[in-house]
């Protein structure tokens, strides 16, 4: 009698599990992308709100442009930290300054001379971190010194010509220094 009601006991917990089963198989809604695609549309009601104008890059003001072609590694070094004080200490209404590498100056840049121009490189690296300056390379000038793309910090914005990307910029109502 024992292993009959076990039995039972057994038969109606398989069964009364598949009755669960069948119940939420039938209660939960179909999730196949065609009865998605057969649904009734929704409708959204979202509100919208006007977008304000964005911010210009670079805002109305004094952009500077210093070409750099040949310079020693003294005067290079000059020209970054007049950059970092025309900024930084506000001596003019200053908003932009671009310094455009294309002549000799480009292997101070080289990783392989990184130890001997390191000083000129961190400065350079701080001031564009910082935006204070926007720092371009010519890969003219880079190709003609033997210096490969992956061998210049990643900082420097590489432009094909500099002398182009210089007279590009005057057009863009840069002031040449």
């Amino acid at each position: 009698m024992r292993n009959r009601s076990t039995h039972l006991l057994t038969l109606l917990l398989a069964l009364i599990t598949l009755a669960t089963a069948v119940w939420l198989l039938l209660s939960t809604p179909p999730q196949s992308p065609v009865a998605a695609t057969e649904a009734e549309p929704v409708a959204i009601q979202a509100t919208i709100k006007p977008v304000a104008a964005a911010k210009p890059e670079h805002p109305p003001g004094r952009r500077l442009i210093f070409d750099l072609a040949t310079h020693t590694p003294a005067e290079l070094q000059a020209t970054l930290q007049r950059a970092e004080s025309l900024v930084e200490g506000h001596e003019t209404e200053t908003d932009h300054l671009v310094l455009v590498l294309h002549g000799a100056d480009v292997r101070f840049f080289s990783r392989k001379h990184y130890q001997a121009y390191k000083e000129i490189v961190d400065l350079a690296a701080k001031l564009d971190a910082y935006q204070i300056i926007d720092m371009k390379i010519c890969v003219t000038a880079m190709e003609k010194a033997g210096i490969a793309r992956d061998e210049i910090p990643p900082f420097l914005e590489m432009v094909p010509f500099g002398p182009a990307e210089i007279q590009r910029l005057i057009e863009a109502d840069y002031i040449p220094m």
